[in-house]
């Protein structure tokens, strides 16, 4: 059962990595498709974090104001 348990681990982590891996590689909408809507979740939690993190790192609050502007576009 241990092993059965670990192969599902790893084959959840797999198709994590894919679609957060993909999702530089489509169109959003096309990729909210794609995937199942857990790894959509996550995924976008991934991306959302780092262009956050980017953001302030490069502009600090103007660069998350700008950010903001671009989410609510």
């Amino acid at each position: 059962m241990g092993e059965i348990e670990r192969m599902m681990f790893k084959s959840v982590r797999a198709v994590l990595l894919h679609s957060i891996e993909d999702y530089m590689k489509k169109a959003r909408p096309e990729w909210i498709l794609v995937h199942p809507g857990q790894c959509v979740l996550n995924g976008s939690q991934v991306h959302w974090t780092t262009e956050v993190e980017d953001a302030i790192k490069n502009e600090g609050l103007v660069g998350l104001d700008k950010y903001f502007q671009k989410l609510d576009d």
